[in-house]
C-alpha cells in the first residue's frame, strides 16, 4: 500500500484520540479500496465523492485522491 499524508482542515477540532483513532480508520479504508482494481467504478466514485466516517461521537467529512496519496478530512461534526 502506498504511504498517503492524512491532511486535516484547520476546522477539524476533535480531541486528539478521536483524529487517531481517525487516522487509523482511513489508512484502513485505503487499504481496502486498494484492493479494488482502478478500473472498476466504484474506484473512480469514491475518488468523485466527499465520504463520510464516525468515530466515536465525531462525523468526519473525507475525500481521497489516490493520484496524490492523500485523504482530506475537510469537515467534523459532533
Amino acid at each position: 500500500m502506498a504511504r498517503y499524508e492524512i491532511a486535516l482542515a484547520p476546522e477539524v477540532q476533535a480531541p486528539p484520540p478521536t483524529v487517531e483513532r481517525l487516522k487509523r480508520q482511513l489508512i484502513a479504508v485505503v487499504a481496502t479500496l486498494e484492493m479494488v482494481p482502478a478500473s472498476c467504478e466504484l474506484r473512480a466514485s469514491v475518488e468523485e465523492s466527499a465520504l463520510s466516517i464516525r468515530i466515536d461521537d465525531w462525523r468526519f467529512l473525507y475525500t481521497i485522491d489516490s493520484r496524490r496519496s492523500r485523504i482530506a478530512v475537510i469537515d467534523a461534526a459532533l
